[in-house]
């Protein structure tokens, strides 16, 4: 389900579920498979199967379902907590994109407003 933040933040959140996928830059491993729990203009919450460190960076291929493309876009985890209530995904963490182009902000700006119009309707018209 999408939902509105109503905290007063430099970009506003929107909490939908995305596809996407992640690898630490500095580990030569696979891509690992999650979604986010919301995302802005600024970042992302997701959760994890294990621990991230703070300072982290990470290299995510977010999918935008709708345009029916996958952006690469590094982040760097903020912050991390656990996620008891989550037995497959035991901890959760903040990510601030870093070194994002304007094309990528761009498409990421477009596709998180189209997300709050879709969001507005459904809330409206309660589907």
């Amino acid at each position: 389900m999408c939902s509105l933040s109503s905290e007063r933040r430099k970009f506003v959140r929107v909490g939908e579920s995305l596809l996407l996928s992640y690898r630490t830059l500095s580990a030569q491993e696979a891509h690992q498979e999650s979604f986010s729990n919301d995302i802005s203009g600024g970042g992302v919450k997701m959760p994890f199967k294990e621990e991230p460190k703070v300072g982290d960076i990470l290299e995510l291929s977010i999918e935008l379902l709708k345009e029916k493309k996958r952006m690469l876009l590094e982040a760097k985890v903020i912050w991390v907590k656990a996620n008891p209530d989550d037995k497959s995904h035991p901890y959760q963490a903040g990510l601030e994109f870093t070194n994002i182009g304007l094309r990528e902000k761009s498409m990421l700006s477009n596709y998180l407003q189209y997300l709050n119009r879709y969001a507005l309707l459904r809330e409206y018209f309660r589907f």
